[in-house]
């Protein structure tokens, strides 16, 4: 069945020994594997998405595919450039309360 999802979908499967659909079936055992499956694909994303933004930022002199600050990130959206938008909640460009 898993082989012929679509491949996204597939990507994010994941297959566990507990639950199933008869009534009565749940058990924390299956809220625990959800939420470490969850977890472990979250981090990979994360993992992911960080690593494509750092090889973006490949120097001043050359062109880049991520920018970083204010300014930048504000004249990316208008250029329609935009694929992934990364918030920093501590950051330094953060406006005070």
């Amino acid at each position: 069945m898993r082989d012929r999802l679509p491949e996204a979908v597939r990507e994010a499967t994941v297959e566990t020994e507990h639950g199933g659909r008869a009534a009565g079936s749940d058990s924390p055992a299956l809220e625990e594997a959800i939420e470490r499956a969850r977890r472990e694909r979250t981090g990979r994303r994360v993992a992911v998405t960080l690593d494509r933004f750092r090889a973006g930022r490949v120097g001043a002199d050359r062109p880049t595919d991520a920018v970083a600050g204010v300014p930048a990130v504000v004249e990316v959206p208008r250029e329609h450039r935009i694929d992934t938008l990364l918030l920093r909640p501590d950051g330094p460009d953060r406006p005070s309360a």
